[in-house]
């Protein structure tokens, strides 16, 4: 896991941006209030190149280290430079609210109709030791290993995942060694969400 380092506040955040730093705010249950922090720009494009909102991370603050989900970037109007990103401090048995970026795989897979992706990231809520920053959905086929290497989880953990989906009627049933086929466009899949939510 990526360690970001940090420093407490001691100026006004204007001022903090105009010396080259990106403004914090860590917050969490065990923490009383939060904890205004500053880290350099350098350090932060570091971390959001191989992180970004929704992915886990360690936050060295002033010597002491949390672990912490990104939950919020806070862009500025002009060249995607970074002003604020809000940190929330995990405590292991605590669902989170976090987000995990789509990513749509083998399109070409798709030879009638158009495939069209309309969102980029979605909400869930889960404990920490099952945060993900990614889901990839395979235009077509579905397997326990695919979401395992996708989402990096173990092979039982991925059997659970496929397993919810086909109760949900994502994917199709097991089909010996074959990947399952999916059933459900990402268009239902949403609709089925939202009225599940809405109950």
């Amino acid at each position: 896991m990526d360690t970001l380092k940090a420093e407490l506040r001691d100026k006004k955040v204007k001022a903090l941006r105009r010396e080259g730093y990106v403004t914090g705010n860590l917050f969490g249950r065990e923490i009383d209030g939060s904890i205004l922090v500053k880290m350099t720009k350098k350090d932060v494009s570091d971390i959001l190149r191989r992180n970004e909102k929704g992915s886990r991370i360690n936050l060295d603050v002033a010597g002491t280290e949390y672990d912490v989900l990104i939950k919020e970037i806070d862009y500025g109007p002009f060249a995607k430079e970074i002003n604020d990103i809000e940190f929330q401090a995990l405590v292991s048995n605590e669902e989170v609210h976090s987000t995990a970026e789509i990513v749509l795989q083998n399109k070409e897979a798709v030879t009638e109709g158009v495939l069209e992706e309309l969102l980029e990231e979605i909400s869930y809520k889960a404990l920490p030791a099952y945060l993900v920053d990614k889901i990839v959905i395979d235009a077509g086929q579905a397997s326990t290993s695919l979401v395992q290497r996708r989402l990096k989880v173990g092979y039982a953990r991925a059997g659970r995942m496929i397993d919810d989906m086909e109760q949900l009627g994502v994917v199709g049933p097991h089909q010996g060694s074959k990947p399952r086929d999916v059933l459900m466009t990402y268009n239902e899949w949403l609709e089925r969400r939202n009225a599940l939510q809405n109950r």
